[in-house]
């Protein structure tokens, strides 16, 4: 057996392992009651039900390029969407995130507990890539399908709200996000160096970080608390942002396709470097620290993780 296959092999096994301790906060396993709106929003639960419930018929009415063409077009304009609220102007280049817009604030509305939709923080946009292969949606899992998800996306950043979510809309949008795949890499390839052959040995053994970010897209699509810490929101004070309902302060396990791209990590954008957050991982005793990664394991990992 070579070594690599035997890597991925041990990779399976704990991901396997993993998966069968945790539960996931998903809204509704698939059904159209538990759709929950990013950011805000308002919609008829009524509305949005007939809404999912048309988009089979919607994405067999015109043909497959037709349609993931016409969700390219929506995706990206800018008519559509309201003031600064374009899909790309946040996820560019195909599923990539945009460089320049750093983390979205959220301001809890009102008096009480902080809820999963409401509250103080911010949050960090993630990457599309494979993103058909990443259900649930969002950071805190809500939304069980990709459908269902999209429905939310339209009804928060589209002009109008619920007049301008249809069934074509979503399964238009849908079908282009389908089409998103995640940029062919050195590690794709089999051509890694030595000291990133030595992180990918600390990332499925002495790191232990296969146990969450298994699998093509590494993640394994699961809610976890790994007390990430809140963040300050300037002129708001600390962030009270509670993650899931289900697992308080669980979040949805980020794919790490393109990671070396998509700074500022964790799902607030608390870290702004791989490093720190292999330090952060090193010393959390959520997740087994303190593991005593040396430097050098350190900067092998870190090697590693940008290769993804």
């Amino acid at each position: 057996m070579s070594r690599r296959l035997g890597m991925r092999l041990a990779a399976a096994l704990l991901v396997v392992a993993a998966a069968a301790g945790v539960t996931v906060a998903a809204g509704g396993g698939g059904g159209t009651d538990e759709l929950r709106l990013d950011h805000g929003g308002s919609a008829s639960r009524a509305e949005l039900r007939r809404v999912l419930n048309a988009v089979d018929a919607a994405s067999t009415a015109v043909s497959r390029a037709e349609l993931e063409s016409r969700g390219q077009a929506l995706f990206d304009s800018s008519a559509v969407a309201k003031t600064g609220e374009a899909c790309s102007s946040c996820h560019i280049i195909g599923g990539g995130v945009n460089p320049l817009l750093g983390v979205i604030t959220h301001r809890m509305q009102g008096s009480g507990p902080p809820t999963p939709d409401n509250f103080t923080g911010v949050r960090d946009a993630p990457a599309l890539w494979d993103v058909a292969q990443t259900a649930p949606y969002n950071w805190i899992g809500a939304n069980a399908t990709l459908e269902q998800q999209v429905t939310s996306a339209i009804t928060t950043h589209f002009k109008g709200e619920a007049t301008d979510v249809t069934a074509e809309r979503v399964a238009a949008v849908t079908a282009y996000l389908r089409t998103l795949r995640a940029p062919t890499t050195r590690h794709d390839q089999g051509r890694l160096t030595a000291a990133e052959l030595r992180g990918e040995e600390v990332f499925v053994g002495k790191g232990g970080c296969i146990a969450c970010h298994g699998g093509p897209q590494f993640t394994d699509n699961q809610i976890h608390n790994t007390a990430v810490p809140q963040v300050d929101v300037p002129e708001l004070g600390r962030g009270n942002d509670p993650g899931s309902a289900a697992i308080p302060g669980g979040f949805n396990t980020p794919q790490l396709r393109d990671l070396r791209n998509t700074a500022p990590y964790m799902h607030n954008g608390v870290f702004d470097t791989l490093e720190k957050v292999v330090d952060f991982y090193d010393a959390n005793p959520l997740t087994g620290g303190p593991l005593r990664l040396t430097p050098g394991e350190k900067a092998d990992l870190v090697a590693y993780l940008k290769t993804l």
